[in-house]
């Protein structure tokens, strides 16, 4: 199985996006958007593409994980 988290993460930063802090019990990280009008929750562990790919469409972000 893969994990999408550092991927997910590497493709928010390279888009301007930044940590935001950490939510909850650690089990996922909030990212804020270039202008901080956005945020998204990144699951540590994410084993979903689908879920990956979510999040990157909630950022806005084109890319894709097939």
């Amino acid at each position: 199985m893969n994990d999408y988290t550092k991927a997910v993460k590497e493709i928010l930063d390279k888009n301007g996006w930044s940590f935001h802090r950490h939510g909850g019990k650690g089990s996922h990280d909030i990212w804020q958007s270039p202008d901080g009008s956005d945020s998204v929750a990144i699951n540590n562990g994410m084993k979903s593409r689908h879920l990956a790919n979510k999040i990157l469409s909630k950022a806005q972000v084109r890319e894709r994980f097939r």
